[in-house]
């Protein structure tokens, strides 16, 4: 298994996915990210099946930088319980793990 996880977070909209994002590069939490297009989430919050239009984000991390990045996360995002989850991934080529790697390591214990 690959020292790489993609990080997956949902945002209110996409000037707070841009301002996480921003801010997550700045600190080297993760080597790259992808903005996607606003998705219709539908959840339980507070008792209600509740749906929102949500901008997706998706992080090229490592595990040793992901509790730091959450961290980040839970501090910009606007919702009370964003979620950041941690997907593995099984493989990748080398070259761009090496570079993931790389960047995020600057990352302090």
């Amino acid at each position: 298994m690959s020292e790489l996880v993609l990080a997956l977070v949902n945002c209110a909209s996409k000037k707070e996915a841009s301002t996480i994002v921003g801010q997550v590069l700045k600190r080297r939490l993760a080597a790259a990210a992808n903005i996607h297009a606003p998705i219709e989430s539908t959840y339980h919050w507070q008792d209600e099946i509740q749906t929102a239009i949500e901008v997706p984000v998706l992080f090229k991390t490592t595990r040793h930088a992901f509790d730091q990045l959450a961290q980040l996360v839970e501090q910009l995002h606007s919702y009370d319980t964003p979620g950041v989850i941690a997907m593995p991934i099984e493989q990748v080529n080398g070259a761009y793990e090496d570079w993931v790697i790389k960047v995020t390591s600057v990352v302090d214990d």
